[in-house]
């Protein structure tokens, strides 16, 4: 499950997100709870 975190994360990122993908916090605090880790 957190592989398919981590991919989502990082297509989210490379979309123009602005965030790290490899910061899994500021990924989530950003989409708010889209991401549950």
């Amino acid at each position: 499950m957190a592989d398919i975190i981590n991919k989502t994360a990082t297509s989210l990122t490379t979309k123009g997100f602005g965030l790290k993908a490899e910061d899994g916090s500021a990924v989530t605090q950003s989409l708010g709870n889209t991401i549950e880790v």
